[in-house]
């Protein structure tokens, strides 16, 4: 094969994988989205200072944020929240009870929020 070939297939591929990148691409949420205010919440027996608690628990780069950026909380449902994330993410946060219980109620009530619509 010619060299002049190679070299434009070689650009060709290197551009399709530039638009597919750029492509894929989006915003990232505001944190706003991702973990919404107490204020928010309306579906909650929790008080809104155990709320705000877990809130800042989810949110700490000591504890739930230590290993990875928060996940949008609405992207999980209410059940998974309570039976698989929390009970395996608590033991690598080293949460205590007491946390345990405000990231619980918090992501609870904040799983049923949506994130406000963008144009």
């Amino acid at each position: 094969m010619n060299r002049g070939k190679r070299g434009g297939r070689i650009l060709l591929w290197g551009g399709a994988a530039f638009a597919v990148m750029v492509g894929c691409y989006s915003a990232p949420l505001p944190i706003t989205a991702i973990a919404p205010p107490v204020e928010r919440l309306t579906t909650s027996n929790a008080s809104p200072a155990d709320l705000e608690a877990g809130r800042e628990i989810y949110l700490s780069s000591s504890k739930c944020a230590r290993c990875h950026t928060p996940k949008p909380i609405f992207s999980f449902a209410k059940k998974e929240w309570a039976y698989a994330i929390i009970p395996k993410m608590s033991k690598k946060a080293e949460l205590g009870h007491e946390e345990y219980e405000q990231v619980l109620a918090y992501v609870e009530a904040a799983s049923s929020v949506l994130p406000p619509q963008t144009k």
